[in-house]
């Protein structure tokens, strides 16, 4: 954790759970496929804009925010 965040390599689990608040959206990835597509290396902030960037609940200007957060960390 040299960066302040941890990484996807990091996370001590195989399935990766995601939830939204907002919209009660929940989902479960496999961390071996998210290393795939998106490299082992990137930050769990990072993932999470990345996985949750087509969310409606994000406006142009940024002012209603997606909700979604990891489940269990």
């Amino acid at each position: 954790m040299a960066t302040g965040y941890f990484t996807l390599t990091e996370l001590p689990r195989e399935l990766v759970e995601i939830a939204c608040d907002k919209c009660v959206w929940k989902g479960r990835y496999s961390k071996a496929r998210l290393m795939a597509k998106h490299g082992r290396d990137i930050r769990l902030p990072d993932l999470l804009l990345e996985i949750s960037k087509d969310c409606p609940k994000v406006d142009e200007l940024g002012n209603d925010m997606c909700g979604a957060r990891y489940e269990g960390l």
